[in-house]
């Protein structure tokens, strides 16, 4: 019995540890890292009531490049990373992470949910038909 037992943590653990990797892998290839920056762009901007045109002279841009910063048409060099995390007086990481990453939104949960049920009852399965042989 304490072999069995042992055999399903050991599988549980191998599971979710995978599921984790592999999820934060395909979490950060599928967002679009331009979207998710020019959306925290501007949601920094619009907290500290900065215009586009403010924040734009602020970071040595035009207002039209910083418009296409934040509807995620192009992306920025590290120079413009650094200055608008100066100005908006938020951290580069923050820049980067979409709101369902930050709040673990429930759909996202649900989901992340499902799929360690579904990878514990094939795993189980696979068990049972390993120890019947």
């Amino acid at each position: 019995m304490n072999s069995i037992f042992y055999i399903k943590f050991l599988s549980l653990f191998n599971i979710l540890f995978h599921f984790f990797y592999l999820s934060n892998t395909l979490i950060l290839l599928a967002m679009d890292v331009k979207k998710v920056f020019g959306s925290n762009l501007k949601k920094y901007r619009k907290i500290l009531k900065y215009t586009q045109e403010e924040l734009a002279e602020k970071m040595g841009i035009t207002p039209q490049h910083l418009s296409l910063i934040e509807t995620g048409v192009t992306f920025v060099s590290a120079e413009i990373i650094e200055k608008a995390s100066v100005f908006l007086k938020v951290s580069y990481a923050s820049l980067f992470y979409n709101q369902e990453e930050i709040d673990g939104s429930e759909n996202f949960m649900s989901k992340i949910d499902n799929i360690i049920h579904e990878e514990i009852s094939n795993a189980e399965k696979n068990i049972r038909n390993r120890i019947r042989g």
